[in-house]
């Protein structure tokens, strides 16, 4: 979707673009066994809890933020790539 102009001989803004995740009603659900299958009920579960309807950005920010501490709370070393020669 795009944010229009209320003016009609506006284009589009490009940069203005409101990408969000599916709401999980527009989504094909898998078909047989793997419906109920604890894998699939748990990421199924996971995508409505973080990320339907939301921004990709805000999604990923937080994923990245929850990377970031659980990296932090096991002392792994993260070479910083500016320094990699």
């Amino acid at each position: 979707m795009f944010e229009r102009s209320s003016d009609p001989d506006v284009s589009p803004d490009l940069l203005k673009v409101l990408t969000r995740w599916r709401p999980l009603d527009g989504i094909t659900e898998p078909t047989g066994s793997r419906a109920a299958r604890d894998d699939y009920l748990a990421a199924r579960n996971a995508y409505k809890d973080y990320l339907e309807g939301r921004k990709p950005a805000l999604a990923l920010r937080d994923a990245l933020d929850f990377l970031n501490r659980e990296v932090a709370a096991r002392g792994i070393e993260v070479p910083d790539p500016s320094e990699q020669v």
